[in-house]
């Protein structure tokens, strides 16, 4: 009995290994096969990101006067203006108004005189280089009047067209320069995603990409994603928690829903696609 057994076990042994090369073999191909579909396989290369949402595209409403200060801002966050309607108004530090009354009353003054010599003129009774003379003071009281008028235009800021104010960076009382951002205008519908990229991580991030956008707002897994394009980058890092990140903007292309500005998100940008072995092995 024991050796009809041992001649079983010596059979069988026989057997897997004559089998042995066989399974070699076969699992060498499943793994070559595995690597090949891992190499020819690809998969995107993204860079987390998180940000709000805001009006795209907004304009910026700037000073175009110095030396004063914001007397009155006659509207709010999130309010729709009409064109031309008044947003904010500068105090007339420099007494704008009464040297333009001054200038228009001499202008007016001017005008009666010129009007005279031209008859005189006509007549032959003054010079001509007397009526050329008074036909100069005309001209650059005109334009000293039209200068006046400019000032005083720039110190109520009205609305370049109707939309709806998104931002409003100063305050009454706060002192203005030339070039100070004033008020912020959105003039659509349309929605971008202002994000924070890790300064370590937005190295390849360039204008272009694609961004896959999980919005708080409503659950991906049952309504979807949103898309857009980065369409901004600054150049320079700031510090936020502690850390320094990258700010970039993308316009949304596309939304499961219209998404609420003020509303967050978290973000994947799109690098570009890679082998699914070298992102594995850290190639990529």
């Amino acid at each position: 009995m024991d050796k009809k057994k041992r001649n079983i076990r010596k059979s069988s042994t026989k057997k897997i290994l004559r089998l042995l090369p066989l399974f070699a073999v076969a699992t060498g191909l499943f793994i070559g096969l595995v690597v090949l579909l891992l190499w020819v396989g690809k998969i995107d290369k993204t860079v987390p990101a998180s940000g709000i949402f805001e009006a795209y595209p907004q304009a910026e409403i700037k000073a175009t006067v110095k030396d004063t200060v914001v007397d009155s801002i006659l509207v709010e966050v999130g309010e729709e203006v009409e064109k031309g309607e008044v947003l904010i108004r500068l105090k007339d530090q420099a007494q704008v108004y009464e040297r333009r009354a001054q200038l228009k009353e001499r202008l007016k003054l001017a005008e009666i005189d010129l009007k005279r010599m031209k008859r005189l003129s006509d007549k032959g009774y003054v010079a001509t280089r007397d009526r050329q003379e008074a036909e100069l003071k005309v001209k650059i009281l005109a334009r000293e009047v039209s200068a006046f008028q400019r000032k005083i235009n720039a110190l109520t800021i009205v609305a370049p067209f109707a939309g709806t104010v998104v931002g409003i960076p100063v305050e009454v009382g706060d002192a203005v320069y030339m070039g100070q951002r004033l008020m912020f205008l959105a003039r659509s519908e349309e929605r971008a995603l202002r994000m924070w990229i890790k300064e370590e991580d937005s190295g390849e991030v360039k204008i272009g990409q694609k961004v896959r956008i999980y919005s708080r707002v409503f659950c991906h897994r049952r309504h979807g994603i949103a898309s857009g394009n980065i369409v901004a980058i600054k150049g320079y890092p700031k510090i936020r928690d502690g850390e320094n990140y990258v700010e970039a903007v993308a316009r949304i292309m596309e939304s499961p829903f219209p998404v609420k500005v003020g509303s967050r998100a978290e973000a994947k940008i799109i690098i570009r696609r890679c082998s699914i072995l070298k992102l594995l092995v850290g190639l990529e």
